[in-house]
């Protein structure tokens, strides 16, 4: 596959995706986890696929800058610790560099999830309703945990006035 600076590209590794903004020249601008938060990092191509071999060019019809710029709003964020607020993962960070507006997936699935769940609360009994909001959410994004357990308690407030 022929990478083009300025892609967005995804690569599945275990469970999760990663996501990137190809710099060219073999490398890849990505989020990396370290133990005081996370960084920017310029990294190798082979590095950032891994083992799987491949990696997936993200379309975005919403892209709001040409692909130098891309990879320049990407690169201003290198090496900096910590990192805007606004960057929570991989996704977030590929993507504000792509349209200038950070997307979280992740966070989105579950605040949706927790909403869904509060409009199912008159149709099913509260046990039932906490077991559906736990497996639907928390097991699978346990880093919005935080968040998930301040859905629930809101729920229940609302719960708690009917």
């Amino acid at each position: 596959m022929t990478y083009q600076p300025g892609d967005m590209i995804s690569v599945r590794k275990n469970c999760s995706v990663n996501f990137g903004i190809y710099a060219g020249g073999g490398r890849v601008l990505c989020l990396e986890k370290t133990l005081r938060g996370a960084v920017v990092k310029d990294i190798d191509i082979g590095e950032f696929i891994g083992p799987t071999g491949s990696a997936h060019i993200d379309q975005t019809d919403d892209a709001a800058f040409d692909p130098l710029e891309v990879v320049a709003r990407a690169r201003s964020l290198e090496g900096m610790q910590p990192i805007p607020k606004f960057i929570t993962n991989s996704e977030s960070f590929a993507t504000w560099a792509k349209t200038g507006a950070p997307r979280n997936s992740l966070y989105k699935a579950g605040r949706e999830a927790s909403v869904g769940l509060l409009n199912a609360f008159l149709q099913k009994p509260v046990k039932e309703y906490v077991k559906l909001a736990r497996t639907d959410v928390a097991l699978k994004s346990p880093k919005y945990e935080k968040q998930f357990k301040q859905d629930v308690k809101n729920i229940y407030n609302k719960m708690n006035k009917y």
